[in-house]
């Protein structure tokens, strides 16, 4: 309005001096046009400034809203998710457990209200002799994940040290991952807000340190014990926790917010100190790549171009992005945390079949019956450790750069 009122008092004054300096019709047309332009784009700027749309004299207050939250279930179709949804139905006639998780994954998945399994929900003993309970001790809880692999096999560490923590439990003869039969009970991973914490447990956790959140906590158990020890005791594995937590203060922050605007645990960061610790240029001989190793099949599924140039697993934003919907993605499917880890190493199809053949969604119970790759059998115990050391990684000896940087751009391989 104020614009179109601008232009007649223009008009009107020029007519004036035209008049009286006897300027010609052609160039007074010209200054008309030229003025008018000069005004409009001025109207434009003010506009723009000022949050008011053209014809409308409002001005609209700017108002910085929350990001909305995930909708519920499923962000995408995915093969993988329909093939373990399809191995459960299967299965669900055959198993009153199995039926009912079934109803609960449904439900999940196509947004409804379902609750969420728990490690002992259904929790079977899967040998005569008694399990300890397991050391009981709140731990802000981050995530990691080992590098995926099809073959399912990776280096374990062969020492067990279960019995160093219970002398009077049967050390193991196997050279793989601590068996949990005789040694510990499940270790459960519970989610809660920090501010929601507690005064016992805001306590406990006064001295974590700033690399986690603590909005995760969990027990332990010998099995995650066996990689805070390697983490912590050994040369190979204290340099990669050192070399994580050198990189990681490039990647923390943005990685946190990212996480937490997908309402997922902020703390499920750590997923890529076991991934890649921590290093963008990363890439394995299976073909995974990036900060979080995504096989290029997932990568395309949730959005990332693949292949050279122009590699967005190799782009921290967009991963990490991809990484967040992913995960969560995977906790509506299977219903907790560890299970939903041990999908991201193995497969969700894998990961199903496993649950078929235990009759029950329990990590822990398919970690004693090692129906898993050892791989992933490992995976979510070395999460869990390595969440246990940066949550106070000075009391084990780490030096941790305080100063953290933007994230820096980098090419694959770097």
């Amino acid at each position: 309005m104020f614009f179109f009122k601008g232009i007649r008092s223009f008009r009107i004054l020029m007519t004036k001096q035209m008049r009286a300096l006897r300027i010609g019709a052609p160039l007074f047309c010209l200054a008309i046009v030229l003025s008018a332009g000069v005004l409009f784009k001025a109207t434009l700027v003010r506009c723009y400034r000022a949050r008011v749309k053209p014809g409308n004299n409002r001005v609209e207050a700017a108002v910085q809203a929350e990001p909305p939250a995930p909708p519920p279930g499923l962000s995408r179709q995915r093969k993988g998710f329909d093939d373990a949804i399809a191995t459960l139905k299967s299965a669900a006639n055959q198993n009153q457990h199995l039926a009912a998780y079934y109803k609960r994954v449904v439900k999940r998945t196509g947004g409804q209200e379902a609750s969420v399994e728990t490690a002992t929900a259904v929790q079977a003993s899967v040998s005569n002799q008694k399990r300890e309970s397991p050391i009981e001790q709140q731990v802000p809880a981050t995530a990691s994940l080992g590098s995926r692999t099809d073959s399912g096999t990776a280096p374990a560490i062969a020492r067990d040290i279960a019995a160093a923590h219970d002398p009077a439990a049967e050390p193991s003869t196997s050279s793989a991952s601590p068996s949990l039969n005789n040694q510990a009970g499940t270790s459960q991973i519970a989610v809660s807000s920090p501010a929601s914490c507690s005064r016992d447990v805001e306590a406990a956790t006064a001295e974590r340190s700033g690399l986690v959140a603590g909005d995760i906590s969990f027990d332990l158990n010998p099995a995650i014990d066996h990689w805070v020890h390697y983490y912590t005791a050994t040369p190979v594995g204290r340099s990669t926790m050192q070399q994580g937590l050198e990189r990681c203060g490039a990647y923390l922050d943005t990685s946190r917010a990212e996480f937490r605007q997908s309402g997922l645990p902020e703390d499920l960061v750590w997923v890529a100190q076991v991934e890649s610790v921590w290093k963008q240029g990363a890439k394995s001989p299976v073909a995974a790549g990036g900060i979080w190793q995504f096989m290029p099949r997932t990568a395309t599924d949730y959005g990332l171009v693949v292949g050279s140039p122009g590699d967005e697993r190799f782009d921290p934003a967009k991963e990490t992005r991809a990484a967040a919907s992913y995960l969560r993605d995977l906790h509506t499917l299977f219903g907790n945390w560890e299970l939903a880890l041990a999908a991201y190493n193995c497969g969700e199809p894998r990961l199903m079949d496993a649950i078929v053949r235990a009759g029950q969604p329990d990590f822990w119970a398919l970690y004693d019956r090692r129906l898993l790759p050892k791989e992933t059998c490992n995976y979510v115990p070395k999460i869990l450790a390595a969440i246990k050391v940066v949550s106070a990684p000075e009391s084990y000896g780490f030096t941790v750069d305080a100063e953290r940087t933007d994230t820096p751009t980098a090419t694959p391989g770097s």
